[in-house]
């Protein structure tokens, strides 16, 4: 199966696995996470790019093949090879890789206020932190609310449908909070760009295991651009941002 992965100019992941052409990995042992060692692999060069912790400057972009892949779950694999560098990289600013995962959020999520704030974010009407720091306010009232529901069922006081349904929510709201995290880091003028970039890499680690209704790749490429999501000649131009 085919796969990308974004590097450091160095050729290190975010996850400090050094990636080179020609590189071969068998892994038996390590079945479940071998290509998540890597860290964010995606089927596509953007969205490989929109997922990674990696900084956009001076990034480099491989492909990899993997197979012996897991039944069920092409993302678990035994082996690997790095089959080549690409010779461009699409170009996803921070700004960029954020709207990317607020779109993805707002297809998972129901929570109205962070919808509501994501939309506009998104829509470029209010990037404020007061604005992000509000709803994240909202966010952490409502994982205390699940924490509790959580000490409830332990004691059998709640269902297990009941407690089903808080762990599918707890992990959409930590997404949540993540992003909007992210926003508010953004938002400030001097903000450490790796922390930020971090903080929206967190928010889509392994998305497209929890997303799997969401079409991550048209998502994608309406954030890039149709020229910039793709594979790529040697000598095609970057779609202008």
């Amino acid at each position: 199966m085919k796969k990308y992965v974004l590097t450091n100019e160095a050729g290190d992941t975010g996850t400090g696995v050094k990636v080179k052409v020609g590189k071969f990995v068998h892994d038996a042992a390590q079945h479940a996470a071998l290509l998540a060692r890597l860290t964010s692999c995606a089927e596509n060069p953007g969205l490989a790019v929109l997922v990674s912790p990696i900084l956009p400057e001076n990034s480099r972009l491989f492909q990899v093949h993997s197979w012996n892949v897991a039944v069920g779950d092409p993302g678990q694999a035994q082996n690997y090879t790095v089959i080549k560098e690409m010779p461009v990289v699409p170009q996803a600013m921070l700004e960029m890789r954020l709207t990317f995962a607020l779109l993805v959020l707002k297809e998972m999520i129901t929570n109205r206020e962070f919808r509501i704030w994501a939309e506009n974010w998104i829509a470029n009407k209010d990037r404020s932190a007061e604005a992000a720091t509000k709803v994240r306010k909202i966010l952490e009232g409502e994982q205390e609310a699940s924490a509790e529901l959580e000490e409830l069922a332990a004691w059998g006081a709640s269902s297990t449908d009941d407690l089903k349904t808080v762990h599918k929510l707890d992990e959409q709201d930590q997404r949540a909070l993540q992003a909007v995290q992210a926003a508010e880091l953004a938002a400030n003028r001097g903000a450490d760009q790796e922390a930020v970039s971090r903080a929206i890499a967190n928010t889509l680690l392994e998305i497209s295991k929890v997303a799997s209704k969401v079409d991550l790749l048209t998502l994608a490429t309406r954030v890039l651009g149709a020229n910039q999501g793709q594979e790529s000649e040697p000598d095609a131009g970057l779609a202008a941002n």
